[in-house]
This record gives structure tokens, C-alpha cells and sequence, in this order.
């Protein structure tokens, strides 16, 4: 709900969702976006800064199977979508 506290509005979480899809469809910048719908432009950014975040795709789980056979080392490689390669090694029965 949208109410005012001494100059201050407070809204929901669904609609700062909405206020960001209209933003998103406006073609605005963000400073006229928040003239446009009477929004002080710091609260817009720090709002819109969360949203972008929450609207990012999330990683995916990959299932490892485990190591047929009677190794005793093994070798994991994981590559990140920045880049960075993070490499495991071991030693041993591995269940």
C-alpha cells in the first residue's frame, strides 16, 4: 500500500515490480522516468538496483556422478560464467 509518512511514500514490494516493468517499457532515463511518476531519484536507484538483481537468472545445479571403478584420485573443474576456473583434486575412496 501506498501511504505517506511526513513527506515520505511507502510502497510494496509489487509495486515496485510494476514500477520497474513501466520503467523498463518507458524508453525513459531513469531522471525523467522519476519525474514522470513522482519518485525521488536516489530511492529509484536504490530500488531498481535490488530489482536488477532479483531479476537475474540464478546458477544451475549440475548433478556430478559418481567415479566408476576403484579410483583412488580424482579431478573435479567447474568453469564460471566470469571466467574464473576453480579446480578440486583428491585422493582416495570417494562415495
Amino acid at each position: 500500500m501506498r501511504g505517506k509518512t511526513q513527506g515520505k511514500v511507502y510502497r510494496s514490494a509489487a509495486q515496485w515490480r510494476a514500477i520497474m516493468a513501466r520503467y523498463e517499457r518507458s524508453g525513459l532515463q531513469q531522471a525523467a522516468f522519476c519525474t514522470q511518476e513522482e519518485i525521488a531519484l536516489h530511492t529509484f536507484k536504490k530500488q531498481y538496483r535490488h530489482y536488477k538483481v532479483a531479476t537475474q537468472p540464478r546458477g544451475q545445479f549440475v548433478e556430478v556422478p559418481p567415479l566408476a571403478g576403484p579410483r583412488r584420485e580424482w579431478e573435479l573443474e567447474v568453469e564460471l560464467p566470469n571466467g574464473i576456473r576453480l579446480q578440486v583434486r583428491g585422493a582416495g575412496h570417494v562415495e
